[in-house]
């Protein structure tokens, strides 16, 4: 599974994907090859808290970040992140696909989206079950759900309520999005990163809260109930789902793009993928807190290069699918 080698300093972010390609080259179902990548970062990590001396005087919050620091460098998928090397079914799968095929195919072709897709290609997608998404989500869901959970738990020890604590912690994220994570860095603005931003951290709540938290002591040591990533991944960690905003000079470059794509758009497949994505849905006081900044303004409205809007007024019966 070899991948484009790029040469400069490592990005400190997770990188850009592309939002359809793999909905025309979908990858096979990784679920349980990620869940074993992940599993054995989360069993290493949780072993160097079970050495500690103190380790029955801990918090479990403190714990539930620690067992996962081994994940916060899936950012960057090359150079850096660890995703690169896990045994995992990708779209582009090798060097050769990203130049011969997926270059020509690709809505970021003309963009500028400056370094990605130029000094830094964009990472590849992955799926889980029937829900495409980059390799950018996995760090988006463990390094900023860590975020998110960090902030959250201060609040909350201050006596902040659940849902001023929750809409806190999705602040830091649009913040992020709107600066150096997201339209300063490429001119993208992701709500796909926000939501796997905002799964993070109801996956980091679960360790330690309700009647069956996900890590609990056991005689001197911590235990982690099973993790299974199928759990925490909605359509709307797929950026053909859940639409991005582009930069003013890049949104007319995506969007005559995205209209090519019209003819794969309507082909059987990619409506089936679309209609389960539909009954699925996405939910989750970030879907619900975005919805509706963008209604008030005070979000930017992705629908300019969104392909369902885009592809709707052609009719399926008058294309013919490449």
């Amino acid at each position: 599974m070899a991948v484009v080698t790029m040469l400069g300093a490592a990005p400190g972010r997770a990188a850009e994907t592309d939002p359809y390609y793999g909905w025309w080259v979908p990858p096979k179902d990784g679920t349980d090859a990620l869940n074993a990548a992940i599993a054995i970062r989360l069993d290493d990590a949780l072993r160097d808290v079970n050495r500690r001396a103190d380790r029955e005087t801990l918090r479990c919050e403190d714990v539930a970040l620690s067992a996962t620091v081994r994940l916060e460098t899936t950012a960057g998928w090359f150079m850096l992140g660890l995703t690169r090397s896990w045994p995992v079914p990708f779209s582009p799968s090798s060097s050769t696909e990203y130049v011969e095929r997926f270059s020509a195919l690709t809505v970021y072709r003309d963009a500028a989206l400056f370094p990605f897709g130029h000094f830094v290609p964009v990472d590849p997608a992955v799926r889980v079950g029937d829900i495409v998404f980059g390799t950018d989500k996995i760090a988006h869901f463990f390094t900023n759900g860590a975020r998110y959970y960090r902030r959250y738990q201060d609040l909350r020890r201050a006596g902040v309520d659940e849902a001023a604590a929750e809409d806190a912690a999705i602040d830091i994220g649009i913040g992020e999005e709107s600066g150096w994570l997201g339209q300063w860095a490429s001119g993208i603005f992701s709500y796909a990163d926000l939501q796997a931003n905002y799964r993070g951290l109801r996956f980091y709540r679960s360790l330690c809260e309700g009647l069956s938290p996900g890590l609990h002591l056991d005689n001197g040591q911590w235990r982690m109930a099973p993790f299974d990533l199928a759990r925490h991944v909605d359509p709307c960690w797929d950026e053909g789902f859940e639409t991005s905003v582009f930069s003013a000079s890049d949104t007319p470059i995506i969007a005559s793009a995205v209209r090519e794509l019209c003819p794969r758009y309507h082909r059987p497949d990619a409506q089936r993928r679309r209609a389960s994505y539909e009954r699925q849905g996405c939910a989750g006081r970030n879907i619900d807190k975005t919805r509706a900044m963008i209604r008030r303004g005070e979000l930017p409205d992705p629908s300019a290069t969104a392909i369902d809007q885009l592809c709707r007024p052609l009719a399926p019966a008058a294309l013919t699918p490449p």
